[in-house]
């Protein structure tokens, strides 16, 4: 239910022989590393530094397909490294509206992905990347090429999950990449209560806020994170929402705040009235997330979907 072009990536298949790029993936995948490396200043440096820190924490077959990647790209692993742990150095340039609400016909999970870009790279560089093979079952990830974690993703039958940017003072730490932590759970966990419980009790690189969607009427929380700290919300009267701001957790942003964060509380009281009419269908998602007040200008993607049926529906502003 888009016009995104659609890739499958093959977890039977060994990890160096997963990720093969049309010519114009290629291109694309390039042309993100590019705008990575201008964004992040002393790209190859931080790249170094960080190939040196995280090794022992990402698992073997992750390296082998940063590898791979790095080869058909003509680059190092560590800057294909840096590219996908691109929200855990500089997450403060990502935004992000999200919202689920019960259903008779299973909860709805919409997203609007905002992230600061140049010339329309991530927006037009967006594809589905469905996965197979996995133990728990297929998902999908809404992504770009080379990218190999997940921040918005659905698994048919079983949950959806998107992460929003937020900031507090606990300090960073080094684990997996939040994005290849929301792969995992993707790849591993059966229901809704294992991927929650993984989210809730794992330690993470840094902050998060994460939307978990599951089939069931209630099943809907969204987990506000720091590295080693949790608090699980959960939906009143059938719906809830997040943008970039902490609701349940204390976690001392004063000080903290940037031009995002500054939208946050706005954005959330916007999409809170526009919920008290709650949209019916994928397709009644998409104008809740076009509303004046909630997506902003630099929305790259808005999202919605069902998990229980496996629907989903995908525009790219």
């Amino acid at each position: 239910m888009s016009n995104l072009p659609e890739y499958v990536i093959d977890l039977n298949k060994p990890p160096k022989e997963r990720w093969a790029f049309a010519p114009e993936q290629v291109v694309m995948a390039k042309g993100l590393l590019d705008y990575y490396k201008q964004d992040i200043g002393g790209a190859a440096e931080m790249a170094d530094m960080l190939h040196a820190v995280a090794s022992p924490v990402i698992d073997d077959e992750n390296w082998q397909e940063y590898e791979a990647i790095a080869t058909q790209l003509g680059v190092s692993t560590a800057l294909i490294l840096l590219a996908n742990a691109y929200y855990d150095v500089v997450k403060t340039v990502l935004g992000c509206t999200t919202f689920a609400i019960d259903t008779d016909d299973g909860p709805l999970h919409g997203r609007n992905l905002d992230w600061w870009t140049d010339n329309r790279i991530l927006n037009d560089g967006s594809g589905i990347y469905r996965y197979k093979g996995a133990d728990a079952g297929e998902f999908i990830s809404i992504g770009w090429p080379g990218y190999t974690g997940v921040i918005s993703g659905m698994a048919p039958g079983r949950f959806s999950i998107t992460m929003n940017a937020v900031l507090s003072s606990d300090p960073v730490q080094i684990k997996t990449p939040i994005p290849l932590q929301i792969r995992h759970v993707f790849e591993r966990s059966k229901t809704f209560d294992e991927a929650v419980a993984t989210l809730t009790d794992t330690a993470l690189s840094c902050d998060a806020l994460l939307l978990v969607t599951g089939t069931k009427r209630g099943e809907m929380v969204v987990i506000e994170r720091t590295p080693n700290r949790s608090a699980v919300r959960h939906a009143e009267d059938g719906k809830i929402h997040a943008t970039n701001n902490y609701i349940a957790l204390d976690a001392n942003v004063e000080g903290l705040q940037n031009e995002i964060q500054l939208t946050s509380c706005a954005r959330y009281d916007r999409m809170g009235e526009l919920l008290r009419n709650p949209p019916a269908s994928v397709e009644d998602c998409m104008t809740y997330l076009s509303e004046p007040g909630v997506q902003m200008e630099i929305t790259v993607q808005q999202m919605a979907f069902r998990p229980l049926h496996g629907h989903h529906l995908i525009e790219i502003p």
